[in-house]
């Protein structure tokens, strides 16, 4: 698979696709895999990939295709066939099985050609019977020189003697003959001519006197015979060209003297198959016409359009000229104007009757032109190069050729016949500099089929050299250029960068979106052009100037529609460069003088500069006052210093900017202009300062206040001159500001205090403030909690953070105010100074801080109109008082659960802070039930420890790690708990109190009514919190259960091992427990215990109300109730309850508790047994005994 590149074609026309085709194993097709095709008209076909050159020639189009001579670089000289496309390119026959003939000749459908080599020659005949059919072999016709068809026939002339064959419809060869005339010094047989179903053609006749002779044939032996001229020529003059014309023939042949010397050329009519050949009538105005050769073709001396004939011919008077024949008498096709006489005739195309040449005049050089079917010439256009006919077709009604202009190179144009209809079809090559010109792809070989033209053309790629190729344009969708205007341009030198200079000015009668470049030429890099709008910009400024282009500089814009093919026309620009004026920038567009006060500098940012003066020598700066100017106006330079760029005045009028005097000034009272006659040293730079120096001022206290306009007007000595627009220099007083500066007080969180209520702002010059402001700043004392803010009211609103508007008008935004910065009100045209009047008496002072530092405040107040004019700057002093601040309790809430039997902790994240209280020495701490409080309440205080960071009581102290910091009183009876500070008190330490406090009641029987629970702190001094209170819930008190009937005695038998049953029929009872899960019955001798006595419990089996024992679990009805632990060796019997133990399996335990004696013989002093019973929700019945006697 072979990869190549379609080299040259312009980028706007690229787009990416890939096709492919194959070459099979008979090398009847070529495989190409394309990566780039172009999208619009023209494209490239590559047959030779790469930079190669495929050498194409000889194209020849029929029925949709298009065949061609190339070589892919792998087959040599090959016959190709394309559709147009890459996949529809193969090779037909391989150049390497020999010579291909270019010639391919189309007989009745099918096609013929050669191939083969003898000689240099073609030898063996092929043909396709479509024009995707395979090649089959004819025969070989050694030495072949013609080929060309007649009716159903295919005729050959070549080979040794002189042979003409002919071919016919079944591939049949007849050899019609030798006509060899080399011995005796003719052509062997040679111009091939049909005209109808006849060929004719010129041989020899004879074998001793040979004479050369006009012939035709049918394609048969028979119907093959040689034709009589009349008048005879005895003196066997050569025969040369034979023309086909209007279903006749017409030839030529040399007549001689008696000397045999050649006297000229006579032009014969032969018009029917068997008759003679005549002499054709003689122009009556010259009748010793020569026919002479002409470019048509090589050995051909006419061509045929229509019904008519053209030819050259000498008349010995008029020289040579384009003569006409057929239907008429030969004449001489001539040029409406008789005295531009054409010349140097080429490249002849017939379009529809209509021939295309090529010729020159003495007036033009180079000029297209077109005789029409009536005979008249007409010149279609000049200046245009147009190469030989292999570069010239037909199609579509107009001419296709190949040709350069003065603005491109030879690329493929086309013509109607008319000026407008003649212009540049497409583009194939980019027009680029190459090898010191610009070139373009030079078509040639322009054939066409359908609405598609191919051609082969050259593209420069890769900067390498040019690559010959098979190029086509589809031709159906043709529409009409671009026209293009041509531009003069004058700009000024070193123009800056991006700076459009002009604007080519073009059109496109299809309509369609054009785009422009700029093609490459002496001095383009310095330019650029939009390629979508065609505007021309500066790209590079070193060398812009008139010094560097004395004639300016040429530039040439291609113009390129959006049709396909895409259609281009040319815009000459001629750029002329001037001197360029002064650049002056940074004015300020109006100033503000303030009545009184110092002169304004007019100019206090300005730059100057100049790109092509490096001095204004010569030249000015005037300075004009106009509109409104006064006799007290002045303008004046005002002096800055001694040093480098700093201006004064010397010697009375001298203008010095550092060590140098640049000029003179002049006027600048009242109306007259302030002018400054500058000398060499005035560079921009000196030019600059003294420009920034100039300052406006009125020697009236009460000038009049129209504003005043100011003109610059800088002229740099060598003919540029700027002048700028008029600015303002508006006049202007200061607005009037009123505060009473009284001191006032700021008391600690009290509201926000007024500073200005009765302050005023008045201006007579400005109706508005807009763009002044109203500062109010803190300037002695102020601290980051200080506040500056407005009192807002029903008419006075803040909207959007910081937008202020007085009854729905926005007056302006102000900033600050806070964290010790400047409170700033920037004004709009909507406030006058009666509103701003009211923001200024809204304004307020507060701290945000419980501490605030009491140094008095000093207080500034300013205010701008906008205009340039300040107030006088007010102060007044704010003193600040602070208070006592309260303790807070806070996130004391929600609701404290006691389940009981231990204390609940009240709240153990409140908080208790005091911003202005380091220690509560004094105060106190209350807290007291204030609904439903039970005399078996308690409230009390966590021991913590003495620890770091803990609540700590012994006796009646608490303490805060270790350090005592109260004492404390009640807590119980529906007595309040009282903590009584001292100094080491702390807020943190009380906030660590407070998270300590707890709530219990140990009564076996409470309400269960909710508590309310408040606490009160004092700081003291002097500020006593809010209450604060939660919700205490709580559960019922829990009753114990209750032994019953274990009584009395009971007696034990003095024999060794035997248990008693201590009692059968005790009892327990427990109202408020299902079971006594977690709970405990313990069993204990507690007088006369022995070491050998044993209290256990009887296994009575796993049976409903049964208790029995498996290991050390303890089941009631089969059902685990417990484990039990002890009950020999001194230690108590006791059973731990589960879940399962209910009153009932706990009573039937009690009733299977035994006692026994290891010993033989026991002492025998009597036991007493105690049992007692907890149900594991706190309650613990009381204890119950027995007595054991031994009998």
């Amino acid at each position: 698979m072979r990869r190549f590149q379609f080299w040259g074609v312009p980028q706007r026309s690229r787009r990416a696709s890939a096709k492919r085709v194959s070459r099979n194993a008979s090398h009847q097709a070529e495989q190409f895999e394309v990566r780039i095709v172009p999208s619009a008209n023209p494209a490239a076909i590559d047959i030779n990939p790469g930079p190669d050159s495929s050498n194409l020639q000889d194209t020849f189009a029929y029925q949709g295709y298009v065949f061609f001579i190339a070589n892919d670089g792998v087959h040599g000289q090959s016959l190709f066939r394309s559709d147009g496309t890459a996949a529809g390119t193969q090779i037909i026959q391989e150049g390497s099985q020999g010579f291909v003939s270019p010639t391919i000749v189309p007989v009745t459908g099918r096609l013929f050609f050669l191939s083969g080599n003898t000689d240099g020659l073609a030898s063996d005949l092929w043909t396709m019977a479509t024009p995707l059919s395979a090649p089959e072999y004819v025969g070989n016709f050694a030495g072949v020189r013609e080929v060309a068809s007649a009716a159903q026939n295919l005729y050959l002339t070549g080979g040794s003697g002189g042979s003409v064959w002919s071919i016919d419809a079944s591939l049949h060869a007849t050899h019609l003959g030798d006509f060899s005339g080399l011995g005796q010094g003719f052509p062997n047989a040679y111009q091939l001519t049909p005209v109808g179903s006849q060929m004719y053609f010129i041989g020899t006749q004879g074998a001793v006197d040979i004479q050369q002779k006009l012939w035709t044939t049918d394609g048969t032996v028979q119907g093959t015979h040689s034709i009589s001229v009349t008048p005879d020529d005895p003196d066997h003059g050569q025969l040369n060209t034979l023309i086909s014309s209007g279903g006749q023939l017409y030839f030529t042949r040399e007549t001689k003297n008696g000397l045999g010397e050649s006297t000229g050329i006579q032009l014969f009519l032969y018009n029917s198959p068997n008759s003679t050949a005549q002499l054709t009538q003689q122009s009556p105005t010259y009748p010793g016409l020569n026919i002479e050769a002409s470019p048509f073709g090589g050995a051909f001396d006419s061509i045929v359009a229509g019904n008519v004939f053209y030819f050259f011919a000498n008349d010995d008077i008029n020289g040579t000229r384009l003569w006409a024949a057929g239907g008429t008498s030969p004449h001489i096709v001539q040029y409406a104007n008789p005295l531009e006489p054409l010349s140097n005739f080429q490249g002849f195309t017939v379009v529809d009757d209509q021939l295309f040449f090529r010729a020159d005049s003495p007036l033009r050089q180079a000029a297209l032109w077109v005789v029409s079917p009536g005979g008249t010439i007409s010149l279609v256009r000049d200046g245009l190069t147009l190469t030989d006919a292999t570069r010239m077709t037909a199609s579509g009604g107009r001419l296709w050729f190949s040709a350069s202009s003065a603005e491109s190179g030879a690329e493929v144009w086309t013509s109607d016949g008319t000026p407008a209809g003649t212009f540049q079809a497409g583009e194939s090559q980019p027009l680029t500099e190459y090898g010191g010109g610009v070139v373009g792809s030079s078509p040639s070989f322009l054939a066409s089929t359908g609405t598609r033209l191919f051609y082969s053309a050259t593209s420069i790629f890769n900067g390498g050299s040019p690559g010959n190729e098979l190029w086509t344009m589809d031709i159906s969708t043709l529409g009409q250029p671009p026209v293009a205007g041509d531009l003069s341009l004058t700009i000024p030198n070193y123009a800056p960068i991006g700076a459009v200079v002009g604007q080519v000015t073009a059109s496109d009668p299809d309509g369609g979106t054009l785009s422009y470049v700029l093609v490459t030429n002496t001095g383009n890099h310095n330019f650029q052009v939009d390629a979508g709008t065609g505007a021309i910009s500066i790209a590079n400024n070193d060398s812009l100037s008139l010094a560097t282009y004395s004639d300016g500089v040429d530039l040439l814009v291609e113009v390129m529609d959006s049709g396909s093919p895409q259609l281009v026309a040319f815009s000459h620009v001629h750029v002329t460069f001037v001197n360029a004026v002064p650049d002056i920038a940074g004015l300020e567009d109006a100033v503000t003088y303030q009545i009184g006060r110092t002169p304004v500098l007019l100019n206090r940012s300005a730059t100057v500069a100049d790109v092509d003066s490096a001095d204004f020598a010569g030249g000015s700066l005037t300075i004009t006052l106009s509109n409104n100017a006064a006799a007290s106006d002045l303008l004046a330079i005002q002096a800055s210093g001694t040093g480098a760029a700093q201006v004064r005045i010397v010697n009375g009028n001298q203008v010095k900017v550092g060590g140098s005097v640049i000029g003179t000034f002049t006027g600048g009272n009242g109306a007259a202009p302030l002018v400054i006659s500058l000398n060499g040293l005035a560079t921009p730079g000196n030019v600059q300062a003294l420009l920034r120096s100039i300052a406006y001022s009125s020697t009236d206290a009460n000038p009049p206040r129209p504003p005043r306009t100011v003109t610059l007007s800088l002229n740099d000595g060598d003919g540029g001159v700027t002048t700028t627009a008029g600015r303002l220099v508006a006049l202007n007083s200061d607005p009037i500001l009123f505060v009473d500066t009284a001191e006032t007080t700021y008391v600690e969180n009290a509201a926000p205090l007024a500073l200005a209520a009765s302050g005023t702002i008045t201006d007579s010059e400005s109706a508005d403030l807009s763009s002044g402001t109203l500062t109010v700043s803190i300037t002695a004392n102020k601290q980051s909690t200080d506040v500056l803010s407005f009192k807002t009211s029903s008419s006075l609103t803040i909207t959007n953070g910081n937008e202020l508007r007085l009854n729905g008008v926005l007056l302006g935004t102000f900033t600050g105010g806070k964290q010790n910065v400047a409170l700033v009100v920037t004004l709009n045209a909507n406030a006058t100074p009666g509103r701003t009047q009211v923001l200024l008496r809204a304004i307020t002072f507060n701290s945000t801080s419980d501490t605030p530092v009491t140094l008095p405040r000093t207080v500034q107040f300013k205010l701008t109109d906008g205009d340039g004019g300040t107030s006088q700057v007010l102060s007044k002093s704010v003193n600040v008082t602070a208070v006592n601040d309260a303790p807070v309790v806070a996130a004391f809430d929600g609701v404290a659960a006691f389940i009981g039997p231990a204390a609940v902790i009240l709240d153990a994240d409140a908080t208790l802070t005091d911003s202005d209280s380091n220690d509560f020495a004094g105060g106190k701490m209350t807290v007291s039930l204030t609904a439903n409080a039970q005399g078996s309440d308690v409230l009390s205080i966590r021991n913590q420890g003495t620890a770091v960071g803990k609540i700590g009581v012994d006796g009646a102290n608490v303490s805060y790690g270790g350090a005592v910091i109260g004492t404390f009183t009640g807590g119980t009876n529906k007595v309040a708990l009282v903590i009584t500070f001292n100094a080491s008190a702390t807020p943190a330490a009380a906030q660590a109190l407070l998270r300590n406090l707890q709530f219990n009641n140990t009564a076996a029987v409470r309400s269960s009514d909710n508590r309310t629970v408040r606490v009160l702190v004092t700081d003291g001094d002097g500020g006593t919190s809010l209450a604060a209170t939660k919700t205490i819930t709580v559960t019922p008190g829990n009753a114990p259960p209750v032994l019953a009937a274990f009584d009395g005695n009971v007696d034990y038998p003095a024999a060794a091992g035997v248990p008693v049953v201590i009692d059968s029929d005790a009892t327990v009872i427990d109202n408020d427990s299902t079971n006594l899960d977690g709970g405990k019955l313990t069993f204990t001798i507690t007088a006369n215990l022995q070491s050998t006595d044993v209290l256990a419990i009887q296994n009575q089996g796993t049976g409903a109300g049964q208790i029995g024992v498996d290991g050390n679990q303890v089941t009631y009805s089969g059902v685990v109730i417990g484990t039990f632990t002890g009950g020999k060796s001194k230690v108590g019997l006791t059973v731990t309850f589960n879940s399962n133990s209910s009153p009932a399996a706990a009573q039937a335990l009690l009733r299977a508790i035994t006692f026994r004696s290891t010993l033989t013989n026991p002492v025998t002093t009597a036991r007493t047994v105690r049992a007692i019973l907890s149900d594991g929700d706190g309650g613990t019945s009381a204890a119950v005994t027995k007595v054991i006697n031994f009998v």
